[in-house]
């Protein structure tokens, strides 16, 4: 809401690894068990569940996109947000994750903990910071300095490293301009 109210309506882009997991987790728990699913709980397990009640509270007519980026993870809305921002000035770009429900737990590392993070993205060339990002495939010798992520990196003033994922190796330099 804070980038919102700082910079008016735009288009979004919301991002998580697994979407509302524990929502549809218990929607399919209660259909094993019960055999029926209730219409109203349904309504907020869909992906773009965040993304709707965000364009409804907020009564924007901008477009939006939800995401689930997987081993991907962080950098998927990037890619997203530079498509629409061939289009529009700026986007709002939020990443949000909850823990996986106890269940899935071994099938996927947890996340750990409930978090949201919100960006105003803006076309290259505006001031502030300027984030500059290049992926490449991923080999077994890609150099990872950054095993805990873009983000953990940025917040403790670093401004260059790398990450490597599942299929690629992202590169990335933060400038202040």
């Amino acid at each position: 809401w804070h980038c919102r109210r700082a910079r008016g309506d735009m288009p979004a882009v919301f991002f998580s690894r697994h979407g509302e997991s524990q929502y549809y987790f218990d929607i399919l728990s209660g259909l094993a068990a019960e055999g029926s699913v209730s219409p109203s709980r349904f309504s907020l397990s869909v992906h773009n569940a965040i993304g709707g009640l965000h364009s409804l509270h907020s009564e924007s007519f901008q477009p939006y996109v939800a995401l689930a980026g997987g081993g991907e993870g962080f950098f998927t809305p990037f890619l997203e947000a530079a498509g629409l921002l061939l289009e529009a000035p700026q986007v709002l770009a939020v990443w949000y994750e909850q823990p996986l429900p106890e269940a899935w737990l071994s099938d996927s590392a947890p996340s750990g903990q409930t978090w949201a993070l919100a960006m105003v993205l803006s076309q290259a060339g505006q001031t502030g910071p300027q984030l500059n990002l290049f992926r490449e495939a991923a080999d077994n010798t890609a150099n990872s300095d950054d095993e805990a992520g873009l983000l953990p990196a940025m917040l403790s003033n670093r401004r260059h490293g790398s990450c490597r994922l599942e299929r690629s190796c992202w590169h990335w330099n933060l400038d202040y301009a």
